[in-house]
């Protein structure tokens, strides 16, 4: 997938965000531009899924300013942009009666997008060919001792 918008692709400014009365961030400042990788590492209850919803406008800084693809968070702009975002949480949503396809056109039609891009996104990450299969075999929990 290519970025056809050039520049700063997010912006946060003394970004903070609290859920439940907890501080979970706190005076975040960064900017990611074009063509740059941005890595996030921490520990257990460090923030790293929360910044990750914050960038994918799921959650909305309680101080501080923050744009993402040009969309001031925090406000109806999001909506606007949410299409362009990808975010895959520690365990995957899907229905285990339908297809992989299957479920990538229930998501895409729910979030309003083209479900035509379905198979191509499909060939770009290497899944054409499970595209059909009725149960996406993803292990991602962890045995803890």
């Amino acid at each position: 997938m290519r970025l056809d918008r050039v520049g700063t692709h997010v912006e946060l400014e003394d970004a903070g965000v609290s859920l439940g009365g907890q501080t979970i961030l706190r005076d975040l400042t960064l900017s990611v531009g074009t063509a740059e990788v941005l890595g996030i590492a921490g520990p257990n209850g460090s923030g790293k899924t929360t910044l990750l919803r914050l960038l994918a406008t799921l959650t909305t800084p309680a101080q501080g300013t923050g744009r993402v693809l040009g969309a001031a968070l925090g406000t109806s702009e999001v909506y606007g942009i949410r299409r362009e975002i990808g975010l895959v949480g520690h365990i995957p949503t899907v229905v285990g009666e339908l297809t992989l396809r299957e479920n990538l056109d229930h998501a895409t039609r729910l979030f309003g997008g083209d479900t035509a891009r379905i198979e191509r996104a499909l060939q770009v990450v290497g899944l054409a060919e499970a595209a059909d299969r009725k149960r996406v075999a993803v292990d991602v929990k962890r045995k803890q001792d």
